[in-house]
Formats: C-alpha cells, sequence, structure tokens
C-alpha cells in the first residue's frame, strides 16, 4: 500500500479497492475496515493515543472508531482472545484529497478539495479516557453528524496539502501554484 498510519494500538494502511488493513500491534488481530470504494489518499487518527481515525478516498471522507472486543474462545487463527471491531461515526459525500484534524479538537478538521479547502464541524464525538489510559470517543447520538461544513477556502489552484497551524488559529493550503496561505 501506498498509505500507512500508527498510533498506539494499531497498524493500518491502504489495499486495493478501498480496503483499509488493521492490525492490532499487542495482539496480533487484523480486521478489513470496508466503506471506500476507490483509491485511498490519506489516512490519519486524531491523536496518537486515538481511536478515532479519518479516511479519505474516492468520493468519500469516512470518520471511524476502532476498538477491540473481548472474545469468549482464542481465534483459531491468531490465538488472540481479542478481535478488532470497527464503526463509522461519520460519512461525507465529497471529493477530497488531503485532511487534517484539528489539534485539540476531534470536531473539527480541514479538507483539501480541489482549489478549496473546507473547514468541517462536526457534532457527536466526545472524548473519554479508557480503562487502559488511551483516549476513546464516543458518538453522544445515533443521529451524529454535521453541524457545518464551516468555511470554505479558496486558494485559487489545486491545494495540495492542508493543515491547521498548533494552537489551531488559523488554517494553512499550499497550493500547486507554489503558494502557501494562511486562513
Amino acid at each position: 500500500g501506498a498509505l500507512v498510519v500508527c498510533n498506539v494500538r494499531y497498524i493500518l494502511y491502504g489495499i486495493k479497492n478501498g480496503l483499509l488493513r488493521c492490525i492490532c500491534r499487542t495482539s496480533a488481530s487484523r480486521t478489513l475496515l470496508r466503506g471506500h470504494t476507490d483509491v485511498l489518499h490519506d489516512l490519519s487518527f486524531f491523536s496518537f493515543t486515538s481511536d478515532v481515525l479519518a479516511s479519505v478516498g474516492g468520493n468519500e471522507v469516512l470518520v471511524w472508531r476502532v476498538f477491540e472486543e473481548h472474545l469468549d474462545a482464542p481465534d483459531p487463527e491468531t490465538g488472540s482472545t481479542k478481535k478488532i471491531e470497527y464503526e463509522k461515526l461519520l460519512q461525507l459525500n465529497l471529493q477530497a484529497t488531503k485532511m487534517s484534524w484539528h489539534p485539540f479538537d476531534p470536531n473539527k478538521f480541514v479538507l483539501a478539495c480541489g482549489t478549496s479547502a473546507v473547514v468541517v464541524e462536526t457534532t457527536g464525538i466526545e472524548t473519554k479516557k479508557c480503562p487502559e489510559g488511551h483516549a476513546t470517543w464516543d458518538v453522544q447520538s445515533s443521529g451524529a453528524g454535521l453541524s457545518s461544513l464551516g468555511v470554505m477556502l479558496l486558494h485559487g489552484s489545486k491545494v495540495n496539502d492542508v493543515r491547521f497551524t498548533t494552537k489551531a488559529l488559523h488554517a494553512v493550503t499550499a497550493g500547486a501554484d507554489g503558494r502557501c496561505k494562511v486562513w
């Protein structure tokens, strides 16, 4: 695969047809995340300790929660007593190539979409601590979704990359025209 992302618990990488392979670093259990139908462009965990992942590919932007469930009996293939599970927290039907999480708010991220950057603000993802010490996120209600697509920032040429500044006061775009713009 061309993309790989890691956090304290998982290694994920894109394989053909938009599938994501997820491997647990401690138990070696694995699974496939299914949701994209085309080539993946970007993958990112909210933070190194989080269980929230964003994937960008084709005409979809997906936000996932990846977690482990305990099994009653060991898996015959791996011998693990845990199984990786996942749920989609959010799906946007939007063609994007890059994404960047807000530095400290899992309800905000920015996407590179053609000649624009779109700041997305969601509702319903809450941070809490897991007994193992890492951060987990729960959906507040089954109707979690967008509160707004936020601000659309028109760069003027194809946006190659997009990021929030460290203190999240600005978004920065890098364009095919060789210019960076601070918003």
